[in-house]
């Protein structure tokens, strides 16, 4: 698949391997990881503050989302990478305040998106390891659903949505509540951050049962992807796109190069 791309989610992606939320929380570094040659960058994470002039603080970012489209496609005919946005809320609580918090950044960026996250995964947040029947979440994630559905009618196009879970190493149960409730709800990907995993075995044999559990919800897995190899593995165990951060936040751009050998996930629409 190295000269070809994959469908995901009802997206064109030049290859499985793009970047996590939390290298360009502001999307000021879309032209450079585009040029590198990542396939994806996920901004963010965008973390909202209710209130008057939210919307207004959100524009820069907007602004940044809107100079790649301009930039990437008129003189090269390439799109350049695909965009997402990481959107979640700063409260410890998922209360009605973090998820109208959230509601706000996916309004404002829905628009230049290719695909949305919702982020659940952040320390401290209670939303990391709630029931899956706990009604804030299923509400949090209903409306966002719904939300981010009525948007795509008025733009005519389909806006995937995602949730980001953590998957932490001692967990007994392989899927998380939100992922489990994320597919559920029909959302169309879930990004599982392997969080200090002893082995990349491990990761893959817990990416292995993510992938039997959540069926035809797509899977995107981010933690420890330092090398073509370890991609290839995650990619291999189920994974339809893999995440670079550590290992990008430590070397730069050019740890692309070393990745992009991994291009065997199989596509799905």
């Amino acid at each position: 698949m190295a000269n070809g791309t994959l469908r995901v989610m009802g997206i064109e992606f030049a290859h499985p391997v793009g970047v996590a939320a939390g290298y360009d929380r502001d999307g000021s570094r879309l032209a450079e990881l585009s040029a590198a040659g990542f396939a994806f960058v996920e901004i963010g994470t965008v973390n909202v503050t209710a209130g008057a002039g939210a919307v207004a603080a959100l524009q820069p970012i907007v602004r940044n989302i809107a100079c790649h489209r301009l930039q990437s496609a008129p003189l090269s005919g390439q799109r350049g990478a695909v965009v997402g946005v990481s959107i979640g809320s700063q409260r410890d609580v998922l209360d009605t305040v973090a998820a109208a918090e959230i509601a706000v950044g996916a309004h404002a960026l829905t628009l230049l998106a290719d695909f949305l996250v919702v982020n659940l995964s952040r320390p401290g947040s209670a939303s990391r390891d709630g029931p899956a029947e706990a009604r804030p979440l299923r509400t949090l994630l209903e409306r966002m659903r719904a939300q981010v559905d009525a948007a795509g009618r008025t733009l005519a196009r389909r806006i995937p949505l995602l949730v980001k879970v953590a998957v932490p190493p001692e967990s007994a149960e392989p899927v998380p509540a939100a992922a489990g409730l994320a597919a559920a709800l029909g959302y169309d990907g879930v990004v599982a951050a392997f969080e200090r995993w002893p082995s990349v075995e491990s990761a893959c044999c817990c990416i292995a049962a993510l992938r039997e559990r959540l069926g035809g919800t797509a899977l995107v897995a981010v933690g420890g992807v330092r090398t073509a190899d370890i991609a290839d593995r995650y990619l291999r165990a189920g994974a339809d796109l893999v995440q670079v951060f550590g290992a990008l936040a430590e070397t730069g751009p050019s740890v692309a190069r070393t990745l992009l050998a991994a291009t065997t996930s199989p596509a799905r629409a």
